[in-house]
């Protein structure tokens, strides 16, 4: 429809032009960046740490790390936010 286009596109305009969306997208993309660079090091320090090391309870902490990947989020919903409704 011609009439959508052409609000749309005012629309995008406005936000570019006034939002400051380029900046908020660099920052997005810095965070992003950052965030996952990190994991990436701290993942590849652990499980060099958990195959190279014996570690008393080793095979408890895998299967904790592996058990939590396992569920989906929807299965803790309700004991997480029981436990943030008791932290008010």
């Amino acid at each position: 429809k011609w009439y959508e286009r052409i609000v749309y596109e005012e629309t995008n305009e406005k936000i570019i032009r006034v939002g400051d969306l380029p900046r908020r997208y660099l920052n997005s993309l810095i965070i992003g960046v950052t965030s996952t660079m990190l994991t990436v090091v701290l993942g590849t320090f652990a499980a060099y740490g958990f195959s190279r090391f014996k570690i008393r309870g080793k095979d408890d902490i895998l299967f904790f790390i592996l058990s939590t990947r396992m569920l989906p989020p929807v299965v803790v919903l309700i004991p997480v936010f029981l436990m943030f409704r008791t932290i008010n």
